[in-house]
Protein backbone atom coordinates (compact mmCIF):
# COMPACT_ATOMS: atom_id res chain seq x y z
CA UNK A 1 0.00 0.00 0.00
CA UNK A 2 0.93 3.47 -0.77
CA UNK A 3 0.20 6.54 1.22
CA UNK A 4 -0.99 9.45 -1.23
CA UNK A 5 -2.35 13.05 -0.88
CA UNK A 6 -4.36 14.96 -3.00
CA UNK A 7 -2.96 17.92 -3.52
CA UNK A 8 -6.00 20.44 -3.53
CA UNK A 9 -7.79 19.24 -0.97
CA UNK A 10 -6.71 17.72 2.53
CA UNK A 11 -7.06 13.88 1.53
CA UNK A 12 -4.95 11.37 2.25
CA UNK A 13 -5.69 7.99 -0.31
CA UNK A 14 -4.52 4.70 0.33
CA UNK A 15 -3.07 2.83 -2.61
CA UNK A 16 -3.33 -0.79 -2.77
CA UNK A 17 -1.10 -2.13 -4.98
CA UNK A 18 -2.45 -5.39 -5.76
CA UNK A 19 -5.84 -4.43 -6.43
CA UNK A 20 -5.18 -0.98 -8.18
CA UNK A 21 -7.55 0.64 -6.17
CA UNK A 22 -7.78 2.86 -3.69
CA UNK A 23 -9.37 0.92 -0.54
CA UNK A 24 -9.40 4.25 1.86
CA UNK A 25 -9.79 7.45 1.70
CA UNK A 26 -8.86 9.94 4.97
CA UNK A 27 -10.11 13.72 5.00
CA UNK A 28 -7.99 15.39 7.03
CA UNK A 29 -8.31 19.12 6.21
CA UNK A 30 -9.53 21.98 4.12
CA UNK A 31 -8.81 23.13 0.90
CA UNK A 32 -4.74 24.16 0.16
CA UNK A 33 -1.69 23.39 -1.61
CA UNK A 34 -0.90 20.16 -0.39
CA UNK A 35 2.63 18.75 -1.35
CA UNK A 36 4.24 15.67 -0.04
CA UNK A 37 3.04 13.24 2.14
CA UNK A 38 5.60 10.81 5.02
CA UNK A 39 4.04 8.24 7.39
CA UNK A 40 5.68 7.68 11.10
CA UNK A 41 4.57 4.85 12.56
CA UNK A 42 1.16 5.55 12.99
CA UNK A 43 1.08 8.77 11.91
CA UNK A 44 0.72 10.96 8.95
CA UNK A 45 2.96 13.90 7.98
CA UNK A 46 1.56 16.14 5.00
CA UNK A 47 3.47 19.58 3.91
CA UNK A 48 1.92 22.76 1.98
CA UNK A 49 3.72 24.44 -0.01
CA UNK A 50 4.38 27.42 2.61
CA UNK A 51 5.91 24.96 5.20
CA UNK A 52 2.83 24.54 6.96
CA UNK A 53 3.21 20.61 8.70
CA UNK A 54 -0.19 18.66 9.15
CA UNK A 55 0.59 15.71 11.73
CA UNK A 56 -2.99 13.21 11.45
CA UNK A 57 -2.15 11.34 14.19
CA UNK A 58 -3.42 7.41 14.06
CA UNK A 59 -4.51 8.43 10.78
CA UNK A 60 -6.48 5.13 9.73
CA UNK A 61 -8.14 5.23 12.33
CA UNK A 62 -12.04 6.84 12.82
CA UNK A 63 -10.86 9.15 15.54
CA UNK A 64 -7.54 10.53 14.11
CA UNK A 65 -6.46 13.64 15.31
CA UNK A 66 -4.91 16.27 13.35
CA UNK A 67 -1.98 18.99 15.01
CA UNK A 68 -0.74 22.09 13.12
CA UNK A 69 2.34 22.84 13.09
CA UNK A 70 3.84 25.78 11.75
CA UNK A 71 7.02 27.78 10.91
CA UNK A 72 9.26 30.21 9.54
CA UNK A 73 8.70 29.10 5.90
CA UNK A 74 6.68 30.65 3.33
CA UNK A 75 5.51 30.08 0.07
CA UNK A 76 8.10 31.89 -1.49
CA UNK A 77 10.42 28.58 -0.68
CA UNK A 78 7.57 26.51 -2.31
CA UNK A 79 8.01 23.33 -0.20
CA UNK A 80 7.37 20.23 -2.38
CA UNK A 81 9.40 17.62 -1.03
CA UNK A 82 8.70 15.57 2.27
CA UNK A 83 10.05 12.46 3.97
CA UNK A 84 11.19 10.40 6.92
CA UNK A 85 15.02 10.36 8.18
CA UNK A 86 14.49 7.28 10.58
CA UNK A 87 18.21 7.10 11.07
CA UNK A 88 18.20 10.87 13.10
CA UNK A 89 14.79 10.75 14.18
CA UNK A 90 13.67 13.71 11.79
CA UNK A 91 11.62 14.75 8.72
CA UNK A 92 13.44 16.36 5.63
CA UNK A 93 11.25 18.71 3.71
CA UNK A 94 12.60 20.08 0.38
CA UNK A 95 12.28 23.05 -1.01
CA UNK A 96 11.43 23.78 -5.32
CA UNK A 97 12.51 27.31 -4.74
CA UNK A 98 15.20 29.22 -2.60
CA UNK A 99 15.08 32.11 -0.21
CA UNK A 100 17.54 34.37 -2.10
CA UNK A 101 15.47 34.27 -5.55
CA UNK A 102 19.09 33.94 -7.21
CA UNK A 103 18.75 30.38 -8.33
CA UNK A 104 22.42 29.29 -7.07
CA UNK A 105 20.92 26.38 -4.58
CA UNK A 106 17.68 24.52 -3.48
CA UNK A 107 17.63 23.88 0.74
CA UNK A 108 16.63 20.79 2.80
CA UNK A 109 15.53 21.48 6.06
CA UNK A 110 14.72 19.03 9.07
CA UNK A 111 12.04 18.81 11.27
CA UNK A 112 12.91 17.81 14.42
CA UNK A 113 10.75 14.81 15.89
CA UNK A 114 11.49 14.78 19.40
CA UNK A 115 10.88 18.92 19.86
CA UNK A 116 8.58 19.62 17.11
CA UNK A 117 10.69 22.13 15.69
CA UNK A 118 11.93 23.13 12.49
CA UNK A 119 15.76 23.78 12.38
CA UNK A 120 16.57 27.30 10.89
CA UNK A 121 19.78 26.36 9.39
CA UNK A 122 19.20 24.17 6.32
CA UNK A 123 20.95 20.66 6.73
CA UNK A 124 21.81 20.69 2.77
CA UNK A 125 21.82 22.87 0.14
CA UNK A 126 22.30 21.64 -3.40
CA UNK A 127 24.91 23.93 -5.29
CA UNK A 128 24.56 24.40 -8.80
CA UNK A 129 28.13 24.34 -9.18
CA UNK A 130 28.37 20.77 -7.13
CA UNK A 131 30.66 18.65 -9.73
CA UNK A 132 27.22 16.46 -10.16
CA UNK A 133 26.11 18.98 -12.60
CA UNK A 134 29.38 19.23 -14.61
CA UNK A 135 28.39 17.41 -17.49
CA UNK A 136 25.79 20.21 -18.68
CA UNK A 137 26.18 23.44 -20.40
CA UNK A 138 24.81 26.49 -17.99
CA UNK A 139 22.53 27.43 -20.51
CA UNK A 140 20.96 24.02 -20.51
CA UNK A 141 17.58 23.70 -18.58
CA UNK A 142 18.65 20.39 -17.36
CA UNK A 143 21.11 21.89 -14.89
CA UNK A 144 17.92 23.32 -12.92
CA UNK A 145 16.92 21.21 -9.97
CA UNK A 146 12.89 21.96 -9.08
CA UNK A 147 12.81 19.46 -5.88
CA UNK A 148 9.11 17.78 -5.95
CA UNK A 149 10.24 14.90 -3.44
CA UNK A 150 12.74 13.72 -1.03
CA UNK A 151 13.36 10.12 0.45
CA UNK A 152 15.66 8.14 1.98
CA UNK A 153 16.13 4.48 0.90
CA UNK A 154 15.81 2.38 3.60
CA UNK A 155 18.37 -0.24 3.19
CA UNK A 156 21.16 2.22 2.22
CA UNK A 157 20.23 5.72 3.68
CA UNK A 158 20.99 7.20 0.45
CA UNK A 159 19.32 10.59 -0.25
CA UNK A 160 16.49 10.40 -3.27
CA UNK A 161 15.46 13.80 -4.74
CA UNK A 162 13.06 14.08 -7.58
CA UNK A 163 13.11 16.74 -10.18
CA UNK A 164 9.08 17.08 -11.93
CA UNK A 165 9.43 19.80 -14.18
CA UNK A 166 12.47 18.58 -15.89
CA UNK A 167 12.40 15.23 -14.79
CA UNK A 168 15.62 13.82 -13.20
CA UNK A 169 16.60 12.10 -9.98
CA UNK A 170 19.83 13.07 -7.63
CA UNK A 171 21.36 10.21 -5.49
CA UNK A 172 23.22 11.29 -2.62
CA UNK A 173 25.24 9.33 0.44
CA UNK A 174 24.10 9.82 3.99
CA UNK A 175 26.53 12.11 4.03
CA UNK A 176 24.93 14.60 1.35
CA UNK A 177 27.61 14.06 -1.15
CA UNK A 178 26.35 13.82 -4.55
CA UNK A 179 26.69 10.37 -6.58
CA UNK A 180 24.84 10.38 -9.54
CA UNK A 181 22.24 12.95 -11.38
CA UNK A 182 20.26 11.05 -13.98
CA UNK A 183 17.90 12.26 -16.37
CA UNK A 184 14.87 10.56 -17.14
CA UNK A 185 12.74 10.48 -20.69
CA UNK A 186 10.20 13.07 -20.71
CA UNK A 187 7.71 10.64 -22.30
CA UNK A 188 7.40 8.46 -19.64
CA UNK A 189 8.04 10.75 -16.34
CA UNK A 190 5.11 13.49 -17.40
CA UNK A 191 5.09 14.97 -13.92
CA UNK A 192 6.90 12.88 -11.46
CA UNK A 193 6.00 14.83 -8.39
CA UNK A 194 6.14 11.49 -5.70
CA UNK A 195 8.49 8.55 -4.98
CA UNK A 196 8.57 6.02 -2.50
CA UNK A 197 10.27 2.65 -1.75
CA UNK A 198 9.21 -0.47 -0.02
CA UNK A 199 10.68 -2.32 2.70
CA UNK A 200 12.58 -3.96 0.03
CA UNK A 201 14.01 -0.99 -1.56
CA UNK A 202 11.75 -1.37 -4.52
CA UNK A 203 11.15 2.77 -5.79
CA UNK A 204 7.86 3.65 -6.95
CA UNK A 205 7.12 6.77 -8.62
CA UNK A 206 4.33 8.53 -9.23
CA UNK A 207 3.11 11.55 -12.04
CA UNK A 208 0.25 13.69 -11.78
CA UNK A 209 -1.57 13.70 -15.05
CA UNK A 210 -2.43 16.14 -17.64
CA UNK A 211 -2.06 15.30 -21.34
CA UNK A 212 -1.96 11.67 -20.20
CA UNK A 213 -3.94 9.78 -16.81
CA UNK A 214 -1.72 9.98 -13.52
CA UNK A 215 0.07 6.71 -12.57
CA UNK A 216 2.29 4.75 -10.17
CA UNK A 217 5.17 3.62 -11.50
CA UNK A 218 7.44 0.78 -10.19
CA UNK A 219 11.10 1.91 -11.52
CA UNK A 220 14.03 -0.18 -11.49
CA UNK A 221 17.26 2.75 -12.15
CA UNK A 222 19.71 1.99 -15.13
CA UNK A 223 22.16 4.42 -16.98
CA UNK A 224 21.43 2.48 -20.41
CA UNK A 225 17.80 4.40 -20.70
CA UNK A 226 17.88 6.56 -17.81
CA UNK A 227 14.61 5.43 -16.35
CA UNK A 228 15.49 1.97 -16.50
CA UNK A 229 13.00 -0.73 -17.11
CA UNK A 230 9.51 0.51 -15.85
CA UNK A 231 6.46 -1.80 -14.96
CA UNK A 232 3.00 0.67 -14.98
CA UNK A 233 1.45 0.04 -11.94
CA UNK A 234 -1.82 2.31 -12.75
CA UNK A 235 -2.38 4.35 -15.44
Amino acid sequence: RIACVQDEEGKIFIYNLETKSIEKTVNFGEQGDYEGISIVGTNAFVVKSNGTLYEVKNFIKPDFKVITHNNFLTKDFDVEGLCYDKKNNRLLLACKENEDHRGNFKSVYAFNLPTKELLKTPVFKLMYDNPVFQDFDDDRDEKLFRTSEIKVHPTTNDIYMLDGVIPKILILNDKWEAQKLLVLDPDTFQQPEGLSFNSNGEMFISNEGDLQSANILQVSLNEKNTGGTKKKVKN
